[in-house]
């Protein structure tokens, strides 16, 4: 099954196999009328969660997507290529209780963004190319959502992680806060 969707910033195609048998090879030529610069491909199957698995120019050719047995791939087609992202940022976004600067207690969540700078205006990459990562993933869990979560109290601080595909990457450091439950 495969679905498409315009907005206004992007274009989303989903290809969703339910078969036990992995689509080798499927080839995606996006429409000229608009002038796609990058397109991000993202596998959720049984081995990886929501991670990016290619990277491709459109202008240089059709996006080849393999799709594993019972799993979903999307392709995300940006306006904007990597090299025009300049410096990015990791910032919080989260009402919840954890926070960056007091930390968080076991089962506490907070919600991370990445920001970067592109072209003069600051967009938000979060769900867009980002790969998050963990120190120490036994205590802190990071989703490829942004989402952060205390799996184990810990006096050591962790340090998360955001990845862009170009190389770039920016982290930052996650304090322990323990508490005492009734």
């Amino acid at each position: 099954m495969t679905t498409a969707v315009q907005q206004p910033d992007r274009l989303i195609v989903s290809l969703l196999n339910t078969s036990s048998k992995p689509v080798n090879e499927m080839r995606i030529i996006p429409s000229p009328v608009q002038s796609w610069q990058t397109a991000i491909v993202r596998e959720s199957s049984k081995n990886r969660k929501d991670c990016i698995v290619a990277v491709y120019t459109p202008a240089n050719g059709p996006v080849c997507a393999r799709i594993p047995a019972d799993a979903m791939v999307q392709v995300l087609f940006l306006p904007f290529g990597l090299e025009s992202i300049r410096d990015i940022a990791i910032c919080e976004e989260s009402p919840t209780p954890g926070s960056l600067q007091s930390g968080l207690a076991l089962w506490q969540t907070t919600r991370l963004r990445v920001i970067a700078n592109l072209d003069g205006k600051d967009t938000d990459l979060s769900d867009v190319m980002i790969k998050w990562l963990s120190d120490r993933p036994d205590e802190i869990t990071v989703e490829q959502t942004g989402l952060v979560q205390r799996q184990r109290n810990s006096s050591k601080p962790a340090v998360i992680t955001a990845e862009l595909p170009n190389g770039m990457s920016t982290a930052v450091k996650l304090e322990n806060r323990s508490f005492i439950e009734d």
